[in-house]
């Protein structure tokens, strides 16, 4: 989808151009943002400077379409003057850089390459997210639904809900679903609604086997626990009470079972 689709594309330019890491890589190099920053660009509210309000993004997703690019695009970043590196492993590379009027942001280079198709985003566990814009080509890529999702008002999953098996990722959907509901104020959406409802059903007494410690935010270094023998449903009384349906039963099952 062209940029110039959307009515206010000339502050989209400007809110990607007002990025420090713009000005700082290779303007020949194609590099995509993704994910929740992406998904700012189009919907969410500007501050008085009318650059995107902060508390509509943590970090930014960043890929590229080479090897090469990406580690020229490492070297680039970690000579400027004002960069704080947070972290770097085999799966990303995540720093600070502020602006010049000392307004900081924090992104994460992702290395995982995708050639020339931008499939990466089709991978964001909630629809809404999978939408990335390319930096040369001024375009907008998403999954099929994922912007109309929005548009609508709800937080679609992107993937069958089946974290029955793996506390660490349901306890981090409900984090971030949490995250993106109260961030644009929606709703579950009825798919998503009867998913989860037909988890908790099946399995009341979801609870944590050990100890859970995970990072919520790059850009605040927040972490979070979740400690032994936590009943994760906990987790999505929020989600829950976003949608109508079923009001009675879940509320009776937050009040008798989670006692």
């Amino acid at each position: 989808m062209k940029i110039e689709t959307f009515s206010h594309y000339q502050n989209i330019l400007s809110n990607i151009e007002g990025l420090p890491v713009y000005s700082a890589l290779d303007p020949e190099v194609n590099f995509y943002i993704a994910g929740g920053y992406a998904l700012a660009l189009i919907f969410a509210p500007r501050n008085e400077t009318l650059m995107i309000d902060n508390n509509y993004y943590d970090d930014i997703d960043i890929y590229f379409e080479k090897q090469e690019e990406l580690e020229a695009s490492i070297k680039r970043i970690k000579i400027q003057k004002e960069i704080k590196i947070i972290e770097e492993n085999e799966k990303w590379f995540v720093f600070e850089l502020p602006t010049s009027e000392n307004v900081s942001y924090t992104f994460q280079f992702m290395k995982k390459l995708f050639n020339t198709s931008p499939s990466f985003f089709m991978e964001y566990d909630i629809l809404n997210c999978c939408v990335a814009f390319s930096s040369k080509k001024n375009e907008f890529y998403y999954k099929t639904n994922a912007i109309e999702a929005t548009v609508a008002q709800v937080v679609e999953h992107n993937k069958d809900f089946r974290y029955g098996d793996n506390e660490l990722k349901a306890i981090t959907f409900a984090y971030r679903l949490n995250k993106y509901l109260a961030r644009y104020k929606m709703k579950l959406s009825q798919s998503l609604h009867s998913k989860l409802l037909y988890s908790l059903i099946q399995n009341k007494g979801y609870k944590t086997t050990r100890q859970h410690d995970f990072r919520i935010s790059w850009s605040t270094n927040e972490m979070e626990t979740v400690p032994e023998g936590f009943n994760i449903w906990k987790l999505y009384r929020y989600a829950f009470a976003t949608n109508p349906k079923h009001v009675k039963y879940i509320a009776k099952f937050f009040q008798e079972e989670l006692q």
